[in-house]
């Protein structure tokens, strides 16, 4: 019965098809647009999709491995990263906190290139550094305490040696003048460039040019060797001065030199007796370079002038000193007596 009443229905819907597709288009010319301005219809997209597709066993296997070695990454990457807290942690404790890099004094060389440094005194200035860290010493302050004990180190090269060692080069200022004390006459030094005091025992060759040095009462004192006798200034100008006879009057052989350390004055004392007296004061009041002492150049033209008008007496040792101490005006003390009576008077028992 069921089956016939579908087929009853099925047949009731087609006879009324061509009365329905009438009605429908009728109602299209009457209520909506035409075809030519109706909008098309909107696709619908389906975006996803879900598919459900079977793996094959040899998919499922290699999917399987994929998962596998992913985890395994994941877990090495955590033991890299423990590993390199742990390498990080032991090198700042190996640089900071351990002993690996701590100076040993056997592995500490210093090294004279001159001759002219005491290098036991220099081992024992760099005592304090032992036991500390290489990487944390201080070459500045290195090279400072070198220069406190020893005042002649013109230049110092520090190198480090890992893990724990130190190479110091040192090097000195030059030495120019043998040193004669007057109050101790029989003892003799060495006077370098920048005036520091440096014992005979450390010079093989003797400079040339000797030196006289007198001070006050106490002067003996004064002499301390690696230390300062004069100041680099003055021991700059008393070469400027040997260097300007040198180049100018060669013929006018020097004997030695007197530095008066009270009146900062330099005389010179030539083989025929006759004597030249310079001031290093700078009266000029320079403020700039304290190498360029414009009174001491004007002192050295007055002189020249002097010497190339009257060579021949100074060279027969007619006079018994020129005072060139006051630019502009040379004074002349010609008789022996009268002469060393005032520099007596002027600079007491050397001249005596």
């Amino acid at each position: 019965m069921a089956f016939l009443a579908k087929i009853r229905n099925y047949i009731k819907r087609y006879k009324n098809r061509d009365f329905r597709t009438s009605i429908q288009k009728e109602k299209q010319g009457k209520y909506l647009l035409p075809t030519s301005v109706q909008k098309a219809p909107r696709k619908k997209w389906k975006i996803f999709k879900k598919q459900t597709k079977r793996l094959t066993p040899f998919s499922r296997f290699v999917q399987e491995k994929i998962s596998t070695i992913q985890n395994i990454g994941e877990k090495k990457q955590k033991i890299l990263g423990y590993i390199g807290v742990f390498l990080i942690s032991a090198s700042l404790y190996i640089f900071v906190y351990s002993s690996y890099f701590d100076i040993t004094p056997s592995k500490v060389l210093i090294e004279d290139l001159t001759d002219w440094i005491d290098v036991s005194i220099a081992y024992r200035t760099v005592e304090d550094l032992y036991g500390r860290n290489l990487f944390f010493i201080n070459s500045e302050e290195i090279a400072l305490s070198l220069k406190k004990y020893q005042q002649n180190i013109s230049h110092i090269t520090i190198d480090r040696l890992y893990p724990n060692g130190m190479k110091i080069l040192l090097e000195s200022h030059p030495v120019i003048f043998t040193l004669h004390v007057f109050s101790i006459p029989d003892k003799e030094w060495w006077v370098s460039d920048n005036g520091v005091v440096i014992p005979k025992s450390k010079i093989k060759a003797l400079p040339p040019m000797v030196l006289d040095y007198i001070g006050d009462e106490n002067e003996d004192e004064n002499i301390i060797e690696y230390k300062e006798l004069m100041s680099e200034s003055s021991a700059s100008y008393i070469s400027q001065v040997l260097d300007y006879m040198k180049q100018n009057w060669w013929d006018l052989k020097i004997h030695s030199l007197q530095y008066f350390q009270t009146e900062n004055e330099l005389h010179i004392s030539l083989e025929n007796g006759v004597k030249i007296l310079f001031t290093l004061k700078d009266f000029s009041k320079q403020d700039g370079n304290m190498w360029e002492n414009t009174f001491l150049k004007n002192e050295m033209l007055n002189l020249k002038t002097y010497i190339e008008n009257n060579k021949k007496d100074i060279t027969d040792g007619n006079f018994s000193y020129i005072d060139a101490r006051i630019p502009g005006k040379i004074f002349i003390c010609k008789d022996k007596v009268v002469c060393k009576k005032n520099l007596f008077l002027m600079y007491g028992d050397y001249y005596k």
